[in-house]
């Protein structure tokens, strides 16, 4: 089997323009508000039409990290290794 991802690391140097850490992967498996600067709150921040309304669907990685940065969200569990369709089922949805 494949070791599971790191999505919250990954996320997070993504929006952050940061390395990941050690104790990042530590905190993935409790993942707290990034309070670094980031893009998702520049853009909010610059008045950017792109997230003045900014709706967040499929893993709940994201609402974990950013949890003021979505107008609305509908997060789903994603911590579940032996469950491969509930995050592409609940978007289609």
């Amino acid at each position: 089997a494949d070791p599971p991802t790191v999505t919250m690391q990954r996320l997070k140097g993504l929006t952050t323009g940061g390395l990941p850490t050690f104790i990042d992967f530590r905190n993935n498996f409790h993942s707290t508000g990034v309070e670094e600067d980031n893009i998702l709150f520049q853009l909010h921040s610059q008045g950017k039409a792109t997230l003045n309304y900014a709706v967040a669907m499929g893993d709940d990685t994201w609402t974990a990290l950013y949890p003021s940065a979505f107008e609305r969200a509908f997060p789903y569990p994603s911590f579940n290794s032996r469950d491969l369709h509930t995050v592409d089922d609940g978007v289609l949805k």
